[in-house]
């Protein structure tokens, strides 16, 4: 989709959800969700609209990304009364930037396709100051339909973005081997994904 007609949703504008949704605002429209005041007050501060709850804050997005602390806030935010699918567009994907796990990502793409909605398995590497500069490594497990919607997104929140392969749950399996200090030496033996 053109970069002019994409809205996202950013929910959770924590440590790591709130640079991002300043850096996506430098090019697209952003609206916030925290449940937290003071954090949605810091966001208005950088010039994002923020709302009080994920239906609120997705109600005029085509793409959501979820920047949450676990499974269950993800779960949570996307399928309660006040949640993001309640307003967001039909088909629209699903961006989860959490380190949740594989059986985690697995078990919400599977309720969010029985919606309709593609997820995009997405965790991330990198602190605030590099999530600001756009300057994360995102590691994906997505099909490429999904993927084709949401990579410009991605494009500008990763200095390094790797397709691990084309189901959820695939991100969160080399974010595991990142975050275990072995990245290296898989990626350059046993993984057939592509690096940019």
């Amino acid at each position: 989709m053109p970069e002019n007609s994409t809205h996202i949703a950013v929910i959770g504008l924590g440590a790591m959800g709130l640079p991002m949704a300043t850096h996506l605002a430098s090019r697209y429209a952003v609206t916030g969700f925290d449940p937290f005041e003071p954090r949605r007050e810091l966001a208005r501060n950088e010039g994002i609209t923020a709302e009080a709850t994920p239906r609120d804050a997705s109600r005029n997005a085509n793409i959501a990304l979820l920047a949450v602390r676990d499974s269950s806030q993800a779960e949570s935010a996307l399928f309660s009364q006040d949640g993001v699918l309640e307003s967001l567009k039909p088909g629209s994907p699903v961006i989860l930037t959490s380190t949740v796990g594989p059986a985690a990502a697995r078990a919400l793409a599977e309720r969010l396709g029985d919606a309709g909605y593609p997820l995009i398995d997405a965790p991330i590497s990198g602190g605030p100051v590099r999530a600001g500069n756009g300057d994360l490594l995102i590691v994906v497990g997505a099909t490429e339909d999904a993927l084709t919607a949401a990579q410009p997104v991605l494009d500008h929140l990763a200095s390094t973005l790797t397709i691990v392969g084309p189901r959820p749950g695939d991100g969160q399996a080399l974010k595991a081997i990142i975050d275990n200090g072995t990245y290296d030496k898989i990626n350059k033996k046993y993984f057939p994904f592509s690096i940019r």
